[in-house]
Protein backbone atom coordinates (compact mmCIF):
# COMPACT_ATOMS: atom_id res chain seq x y z
CA UNK A 1 0.00 0.00 0.00
CA UNK A 2 2.84 2.33 0.64
CA UNK A 3 3.87 2.44 -3.02
CA UNK A 4 0.35 3.71 -4.01
CA UNK A 5 0.61 6.77 -1.78
CA UNK A 6 2.91 8.85 -3.94
CA UNK A 7 1.95 12.42 -4.72
CA UNK A 8 -0.61 14.51 -2.89
CA UNK A 9 -2.76 11.64 -1.71
CA UNK A 10 -5.89 13.11 -3.32
CA UNK A 11 -7.97 10.74 -5.36
CA UNK A 12 -8.31 11.78 -9.01
CA UNK A 13 -12.06 11.35 -8.67
CA UNK A 14 -12.09 14.06 -5.98
CA UNK A 15 -9.82 16.46 -7.85
CA UNK A 16 -11.08 19.86 -8.99
CA UNK A 17 -12.90 19.44 -12.35
CA UNK A 18 -12.51 23.13 -13.27
CA UNK A 19 -9.56 22.61 -15.66
CA UNK A 20 -11.63 20.10 -17.62
CA UNK A 21 -14.91 22.04 -17.57
CA UNK A 22 -14.16 24.48 -20.37
CA UNK A 23 -17.31 24.75 -22.48
CA UNK A 24 -17.78 27.04 -25.42
CA UNK A 25 -20.88 28.01 -27.37
CA UNK A 26 -19.85 25.99 -30.43
CA UNK A 27 -19.62 22.79 -28.38
CA UNK A 28 -21.88 20.26 -30.15
CA UNK A 29 -22.71 18.54 -26.86
CA UNK A 30 -24.03 21.79 -25.38
CA UNK A 31 -26.08 22.39 -28.51
CA UNK A 32 -27.46 18.85 -28.30
CA UNK A 33 -28.27 19.34 -24.62
CA UNK A 34 -30.13 22.57 -25.40
CA UNK A 35 -32.01 20.95 -28.27
CA UNK A 36 -33.01 17.96 -26.12
CA UNK A 37 -34.15 20.24 -23.28
CA UNK A 38 -36.36 22.17 -25.71
CA UNK A 39 -37.84 18.93 -27.07
CA UNK A 40 -38.66 17.70 -23.56
CA UNK A 41 -40.17 21.05 -22.58
CA UNK A 42 -42.32 21.20 -25.71
CA UNK A 43 -43.52 17.62 -25.23
CA UNK A 44 -44.60 18.37 -21.64
CA UNK A 45 -46.41 21.50 -22.84
CA UNK A 46 -48.14 19.46 -25.55
CA UNK A 47 -49.26 16.84 -23.03
CA UNK A 48 -50.63 19.54 -20.72
CA UNK A 49 -52.50 21.25 -23.56
CA UNK A 50 -53.89 17.92 -24.78
CA UNK A 51 -55.10 17.07 -21.27
CA UNK A 52 -56.78 20.46 -20.84
CA UNK A 53 -58.44 20.28 -24.25
CA UNK A 54 -59.76 16.77 -23.64
CA UNK A 55 -61.20 17.78 -20.26
CA UNK A 56 -62.91 20.81 -21.77
CA UNK A 57 -64.24 18.78 -24.70
CA UNK A 58 -65.60 16.13 -22.33
CA UNK A 59 -67.25 18.80 -20.19
CA UNK A 60 -69.01 20.39 -23.16
CA UNK A 61 -69.96 16.98 -24.59
CA UNK A 62 -71.64 16.02 -21.32
CA UNK A 63 -73.19 19.28 -20.16
CA UNK A 64 -74.01 20.61 -23.62
CA UNK A 65 -76.57 17.90 -24.39
CA UNK A 66 -80.24 18.88 -24.61
CA UNK A 67 -81.06 16.50 -21.75
CA UNK A 68 -78.67 18.26 -19.38
CA UNK A 69 -79.94 21.67 -20.51
CA UNK A 70 -83.47 20.51 -19.73
CA UNK A 71 -82.40 19.43 -16.25
CA UNK A 72 -80.84 22.83 -15.66
CA UNK A 73 -83.99 24.67 -16.81
CA UNK A 74 -86.18 22.43 -14.66
CA UNK A 75 -83.97 23.02 -11.65
CA UNK A 76 -84.09 26.79 -12.05
CA UNK A 77 -87.89 26.89 -12.55
CA UNK A 78 -89.83 28.22 -9.58
CA UNK A 79 -91.33 25.46 -7.52
CA UNK A 80 -94.99 25.45 -6.62
CA UNK A 81 -95.67 25.35 -2.92
CA UNK A 82 -98.95 24.65 -1.18
CA UNK A 83 -100.07 26.04 2.04
CA UNK A 84 -100.87 22.99 4.17
CA UNK A 85 -101.56 24.89 7.37
CA UNK A 86 -105.26 25.44 6.70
Amino acid sequence: MRHLRRGSGVSPALADPAPFAVATIDNPFLQLESLWANIIENSWNFCRNLRNASIELSFHALYGTPWMKHIDVARQAPTQTRDVSS
